[in-house]
């Protein structure tokens, strides 16, 4: 599992890739996805790790090359809308 983080102008999300037996599984914590469902943010997500993984001087490419993982066991709770993430990013915007 890819894990990562999406700042846009308006929000901040929590993102994820992961791929199983039932193809890539992706979702982000927007009010769309709820970490269950596909929505833009995972899909230009899942594009900006198949672009990482295509440049073999990328981060992550260096990292899936060397097998140098983080092991254990992600907490998905961090992928469920949660409006109180739009309201601290609209109060730093006005800060």
């Amino acid at each position: 599992m890819i894990v990562g983080t999406c700042i846009s102008p308006s929000a901040t999300f929590n993102l994820f890739a992961h791929r199983d037996g039932r193809g890539v599984l992706a979702g982000c914590s927007c009010q769309s996805s709820s970490g269950r469902y596909a929505c833009e943010h995972s899909y230009l997500f899942v594009q900006y790790i198949l672009g990482e993984l295509s440049d073999s001087t990328s981060n992550l490419a260096g990292t899936v090359e060397s097998g140098k993982f983080t092991s254990g066991n992600q907490d998905m709770s961090i992928f469920t809308y949660d409006n109180s993430l739009q309201i601290l990013s609209m109060l730093e915007r006005i800060s």
